[in-house]
């Protein structure tokens, strides 16, 4: 009778790791601290290394009895006195303006009230579950000094990576499962914890989520099943995907799902992203560019945010995000077609609005300007200086003078004309194949035929190569390999 009157109302704590905005991670532990919640009628603490926006989850989670926690302390200390010989039968305590009396009650003997030693506390929880984390020593380190918190409660492991190492009292490993929506759904399931209407939503929108709506590489047949399960619970696909919606489009999940992957940080306060071509002419249509809603601003420390998207062959989308309002990302950057390595700036913390604009201008016209003549460069070499010399029409002036001159003068006008002849004759032979060789070194398409030239297949391959400007820049935005062009977009389109 004792026992059904103060039900059984145990601590529990939820430790998660969510890198950027993994909505399915961070709803799914949400949602079942709710259940546990509910079926222990207590809350839910839920301690988690993240900056992700509890504002966007909130929209798809209701935070009911979820404390989210940053920092694990304890709200208590321990004060220890020498026992003496005493046997305590009581101890109470008394709060004064300035000061708490503690009152010990002894049966026998004495305590020594000399001796005593203050402890910070450490706080305590019943039952304690790591979700999604992927070794004990990173679940330790995550808790740091409040370690021993892992040893003193009874402990649940759960997880989708079938390697990861079974380091609770109690694991559950669902190696089949894609999301960890379908993981909390399958525990629900084994420990028969009930799941509501509304709790059953956000599952389905987690899952939805994850999978942009059931047509990326995270989607399996299994997901179909908890889908089919969600709904027979009284989950409302309609509500489910309004939720999605109201936080962000499917497009930009699909977009923040591909950036995670390819993140670039050139310093503490830029930023770079790339995403498939698919996507970024689905973003190219969009009509604005919300810096809030781009997982890139919750960096700490940032200024502004690039991210270059390759478009096509001759075109690159430029983000920006920036906790300015007062730049506009799509008039700054919508006259630059850039492809090229990655774009590097560092934005001043000092600088205003028009400065910051007038300084990514600057650097994207510094950029562009050095590429453009790289380019020509490369295509077009420069021509050869020297000019060619060819044999002077006025040799043939002794054919004109020999007919009508006597034959002494005749004798000296022939003699002379071999001389010329002569002279001329040794300026071709030294100066044609120099000239000739010159243009050949040079390239010069206009190089005189004075000379054979033989052809180097390998050279004029590694000339044309030199002269594609996109191949020349090595990989699409300089991110290294992952987008050529024919590549494969890995998340299919919204």
């Amino acid at each position: 009778m004792a026992d059904k009157q103060t039900p059984y109302k145990p601590k529990i704590l939820l430790v998660t790791k969510v890198t950027f905005f993994d909505i399915d991670k961070l709803g799914a532990t949400t949602i079942l601290g709710k259940l546990l919640a509910d079926k222990y009628g207590t809350s839910v603490d839920i301690y988690f290394d993240s900056n992700a926006p509890r504002s966007e989850l909130s929209r798809i989670v209701a935070p009911r009895s979820i404390n989210f926690i940053e920092n694990l302390e304890a709200n208590y200390f321990t004060i220890s006195i020498e026992r003496g010989n005493a046997r305590v039968k009581e101890v109470k305590w008394e709060e004064k303006a300035d000061k708490i009396r503690l009152l010990v009650f002894t049966e026998k003997g004495e305590i020594d009230g000399n001796k005593y030693m203050v402890d910070p506390g450490s706080p305590h929880y019943d039952i304690a579950y790591s979700i999604g984390i992927k070794s004990e020593e990173d679940l330790l380190s995550q808790l740091g000094e409040f370690r021993g918190i892992w040893d003193a409660a009874e402990t649940v492991n759960l997880d989708i990576r079938g390697e990861n190492s079974k380091f609770a009292q109690t694991n559950h490993v669902y190696a089949d499962a894609k999301s960890y929506a379908e993981a909390v759904l399958a525990l629900a399931e084994e420990a028969e914890l009930d799941i509501p209407q509304q709790e059953a939503t956000e599952l389905l929108a987690c899952l939805y989520w994850k999978t942009n709506s059931l047509r990326n590489r995270h989607t399996s047949p299994d997901s179909f099943s908890s889908v089919e399960n969600l709904l027979k619970k009284g989950a409302s696909l309609s509500k489910a995907v309004r939720k999605i919606y109201a936080s962000s489009s499917l497009l930009e999940v699909k977009a923040r799902q591909e950036m995670l992957g390819s993140l670039v940080v050139d310093s503490d306060k830029v930023a770079m992203a790339k995403v498939s071509p698919d996507t970024a002419r689905q973003l190219a249509k969009q009509v604005t560019i919300n810096p809030a809603k781009n997982p890139l601003s919750i960096l700490k420390d940032i200024v502004a945010s690039f991210v270059l998207i390759p478009v096509s062959d001759d075109q690159t989308l430029v983000l920006l995000s920036t906790p300015d309002e007062q730049l506009n990302a799509r008039k700054l950057f919508g006259q630059y077609n850039y492809v090229g390595d990655r774009l590097q700036a560092e934005m001043s913390f000092e600088l205003g609005a028009s400065e910051t604009e007038a300084k990514i201008r600057s650097i994207l016209n510094q950029k562009l300007f050095s590429r453009k003549q790289e380019e020509k460069a490369a295509a077009t070499p420069e021509p050869v200086a020297p000019k060619v010399v060819t044999k002077p029409e006025p040799a043939k002036k002794p054919q004109v003078d020999i007919a009508p001159q006597k034959a002494a003068a005749a004798s000296e006008e022939k003699t002379t004309t071999r001389q010329d002849d002569a002279e001329l004759a040794t300026v071709e032979e030294i100066s044609a194949p120099a000239v000739a060789k010159t243009a050949e070194l040079a390239g010069d398409p206009l190089a005189p035929a004075t000379e054979t030239i033989t052809p180097k297949p390998a050279e004029d391959a590694d000339a044309a190569a030199s002269g594609n400007g996109f191949g020349s820049f090595g990989s699409i935005g300089g991110f290294g390999g992952g987008m050529q062009p024919g590549g494969k977009d890995p998340l299919p389109a919204a």
